[in-house]
């Protein structure tokens, strides 16, 4: 299936590995612990030296600006890898002109040599497959931007429904930061610089405008229509108790009071005075990637901050 690698000892080996979240939809063979498992029986085989093996794991094709990808081409800069191996010529990358760009150039000025398995590319030889790497480059560009263009469509679609269109659940049972324990989150945790400004989401009345030992400085607007929202771990409040407050109003300060991990806004919507998902009123306001990335900056990977 592969060339046989003469000199073996004379490379300093990179395996990259990415996988982003449009390619786990393609089944487990897309995995990290597949690439990886292919990568090194590859360089067992050939009796390769390996420098290190860097993933990104969750990162789109279409950009180059991957962590560790980076951090690959800073060791490449300095000397310390001269051969790239992926398991495909997608997964260095899907927008064509940066692929070209790293392989008519960048691995050539540096004296790397790339192997990508699947694709049977290998720039040490001369071999038809490399003559096709540019039209695999167009192709792999031209799928990104087809699964992009979907995408969009599943979330605008389920947006118009009031279905929730983030990744992971950011409201319900979360790991609890202090007593490790599975607890029930009533809200989103949203985290910040000390200081920024808290903005009402609706009109209403201030009924609640106080301090205590959980949600330390905190703030209840009533809506009516047995709706309340809660903004807690202020800094400091201005809202008063009976003030009349319209959407977009400051009612105080991002902090870090009561029973807390660290600076942040704990925001709950409630009807009849039960917690409900503040993940339902956002979708009239934002588009499906501004609601995405909302839920991502709430989720905090699966723990509370309060």
């Amino acid at each position: 299936m592969y060339l046989k690698i003469s000199e073996p000892m004379a490379y300093h080996v990179a395996l990259y590995i990415r996988l982003s979240k449009e390619d786990e939809s393609e089944g487990p063979s897309q995995s990290v612990t597949n690439q990886q498992s292919l990568l090194n029986r590859f360089v067992r085989e050939q009796r390769l030296s390996v420098y290190d093996t860097y993933i990104d794991d969750g990162w789109s094709g279409t950009t180059f600006e991957r962590p560790a990808f980076q951090r690959m081409i800073q060791d490449i800069e300095a000397k310390k890898v001269n051969m790239v191996i992926t398991k495909d010529l997608s997964r260095l990358g899907r927008d064509y002109i940066m692929t070209g760009h790293y392989m008519e150039r960048f691995f050539p000025e540096n004296r790397v040599r790339y192997i990508s398995l699947l694709d049977g590319i290998d720039t040490g030889v001369d071999s038809t497959a490399n003559d096709i790497t540019p039209f695999r480059a167009i192709m792999n560009d031209m799928y990104a931007k087809d699964i992009s263009k979907k995408i969009k469509s599943v979330k605008h679609d389920k947006q118009r429904k009031g279905q929730f269109i983030g990744g992971k659940p950011v409201f319900g049972y979360r790991m609890h930061p202090i007593y490790k324990t599975p607890k029930f989150h009533a809200g989103m945790d949203f985290t910040g610089t000390i200081g920024t400004p808290i903005y009402a989401t609706g009109n209403g009345v201030v009924i609640e405008s106080k301090f205590d030992k959980g949600y330390g400085r905190h703030v209840v607007i009533d809506h009516g229509f047995s709706y309340k929202t809660l903004y807690a771990h202020m800094d400091k409040i201005l809202a008063k108790k009976g003030q009349k407050i319209k959407r977009g109003d400051v009612i105080g300060y991002l902090g870090n009071t009561g029973l807390s991990t660290g600076p942040h806004l704990h925001y709950e919507v409630r009807k009849n005075d039960k917690p409900i998902d503040p993940i339902n009123f956002y979708f009239n306001d934002l588009t499906p990637d501004e609601c995405e990335l909302l839920v991502e900056t709430a989720n905090n990977t699966g723990q509370s901050m309060d």
